[in-house]
C-alpha cells in the first residue's frame, strides 16, 4: 500500500502544476459518511435497553400493586375452588390482551419510521417480519414470566391471610 502510494506521488509530482497532491483512501471517505449512522446505533441501542429495563420494572410494579389489590378476590377465589393455574390465567389474560394492542400499534409505528430511516441509503435492505415477532415474542415471555411468578405467590398463599385482612 505505502509503495503504491509512494509511486503515485512520484508520477504526480512529475505533472505538478502547484496544487497540493491530496490523497484519500474509500475507507476514510466511507467512514465519516457513516460515522453518524453509527452514532445513531449507539444511541438507539443505549435508550431502547434503558426504556426496556423501565418497561420491565413498570411491568413489575403494576402486577405488584394488582396483587395487593386483589388478595381478597384471589382468597375468595380459592375459598370457592379455584386452583392456582385459573388464577394465574386469569392475570395472564388480562396482561396479554393489552399487550397484543400495544404491540400491534408499536409494530406499526416502527416498520414506518424504519423504511422512512432506510430510504436514505443507497443499498436498500428488506424489513423482515420475524424480526418483529421475535422481538414480540421476547416481550411476551417477559411478561409473563414476570406476572406468573407475582401472581403464583399471591395464589399459593394462604385465602384466610388475605381474607382477614
Amino acid at each position: 500500500m505505502k509503495s503504491a502510494m509512494q509511486h503515485v506521488q512520484s508520477v504526480v509530482h512529475g505533472f505538478e502544476n502547484g496544487d497540493p497532491l491530496q490523497i484519500r483512501f474509500y475507507d476514510d471517505i466511507f467512514n465519516q459518511v457513516y460515522e453518524k449512522e453509527q452514532n445513531l446505533t449507539l444511541l438507539i441501542s443505549l435508550f431502547s435497553i434503558i426504556a426496556i429495563i423501565i418497561s420491565i420494572t413498570g411491568v413489575l410494579g403494576l402486577v405488584f400493586f394488582e396483587n395487593e389489590y386483589r388478595q381478597k378476590e384471589i382468597g375468595i377465589r380459592k375459598v370457592l375452588g379455584s386452583g392456582e393455574m385459573e388464577i394465574l390465567a386469569l392475570f395472564n389474560k388480562t396482561y396479554l390482551t393489552i399487550l397484543i394492542v400495544c404491540f400491534a400499534i408499536a409494530c406499526a409505528i416502527a416498520h414506518y419510521f424504519i423504511a422512512k430511516w432506510l430510504e436514505n441509503f443507497s443499498l436498500q435492505t428488506p424489513l423482515y417480519w420475524w424480526v418483529f415477532f421475535v422481538s414480540g415474542l421476547f416481550v411476551v415471555v417477559i411478561t409473563v414470566t414476570i406476572v406468573s411468578w407475582q401472581s403464583w405467590k399471591t395464589a399459593t398463599s394462604n385465602p384466610l391471610d388475605a381474607i382477614v385482612r
